[in-house]
Order: structure tokens, then C-alpha cells, then sequence
């Protein structure tokens, strides 16, 4: 929601009397350098999905979404890569954190110990 937020606001924020002329700068630059590399103008959707799957703070869709759109990708570009990257990373932890459990056991003091199979 937050990152749809942004790309509907993104356009009024460039209206800011100093601050929206540093937006079309950094966007100008960002468009010149990802058109002029083939490899990053390839491999920007797929950065930005890595880049919202990564589980530290500030590398959500929040972020994600003015990086995207400062190196000028298309807003529905933008917005499809945060919601990938969302899922995917929701499923990536989740699938992690579930077999993780499977194998370990925290006991009383949140140690980790070892989990004893049933019936041996």
C-alpha cells in the first residue's frame, strides 16, 4: 500500500519548488545511466525484486519504490517488482522459519538444542 502510495504521489512530489528540481535531476541521471548499460537496464527489474526481498530496514517497497522510480523504470514496472519481491520474500521466510523448526528446539532459556526423534 505504501508503495502505491508513492507512485500515485511521486509526480506531485517533483512539483516542490527545490526539492522536485533534485527529483528530475537524480531521475535524468539515473534514466541516462540504466539506458546507456544494457546489463543494468536487463537486470533492474530483477535488482529491485532482490532488493525488496531483503529482510533489513529501509529495503521494502517503500524504498524500493523511489529507487525505481529515480532510475526512471515505468511505475507498473516499479509496482510489479515490489509486489514479487514482497511475495516472494513473505514465502522465502516463512518456508525457511517452518523447516528451521523442524530441526531445532529452543528450550527453557532459548537455548538451541538438539531435537531427539520420537521412538529411538
Amino acid at each position: 500500500m505504501v508503495s502505491l502510495f508513492l507512485i500515485w504521489n511521486y509526480d506531485y512530489a517533483k512539483k516542490i519548488p527545490f526539492f522536485g528540481h533534485l527529483l528530475r535531476l537524480v531521475e535524468r541521471r539515473g534514466r541516462k545511466v540504466i539506458s546507456q548499460s544494457r546489463i543494468l537496464s536487463k537486470f533492474a527489474f530483477t535488482a529491485l525484486v532482490l532488493f525488496v526481498m531483503i529482510p533489513f530496514q529501509g529495503t521494502g517497497g517503500a524504498g524500493a519504490t523511489v529507487i525505481g522510480r529515480l532510475i526512471g523504470m515505468n511505475p507498473y514496472k516499479v509496482l510489479a517488482a515490489v509486489v514479487t519481491g514482497a511475495l516472494l520474500g513473505t514465502f522465502l521466510i516463512g518456508f525457511l522459519s517452518s523447516n528451521i523448526l523442524k530441526y531445532v528446539k529452543l528450550g527453557a532459556l532459548g537455548v538451541v538444542v538438539k531435537r531427539e526423534e520420537a521412538g529411538r
